[in-house]
């Protein structure tokens, strides 16, 4: 997932067709929506505590709030 996004992410270009910039949107939704959902079961499975004990759970939730935020200002 991670890979699929660095690269739809990466097409990108200046003055793409509009084609390209709404299947790039909406590729963009689907992978934040995942990554959601990844930390949303991770939470609902370990548990808050031992969510949180693992650095890198520390880091997709920061992150993860960060596109969330990220998404409602846009």
């Amino acid at each position: 997932m991670i890979m699929g996004n660095t690269i739809s992410l990466g097409v990108t270009w200046y003055n793409e067709p509009k084609s390209v910039t709404y299947i790039t949107i909406a590729l963009n939704y689907f992978f934040s929506s995942v990554f959601i959902l990844e930390v949303i079961l991770k939470l609902v499975g370990l548990g808050i505590k031992p969510y949180f004990k693992d650095n890198w759970n520390r880091f997709d939730f920061i992150v993860v709030i960060i596109t969330i935020i990220a998404e409602i200002v846009a």
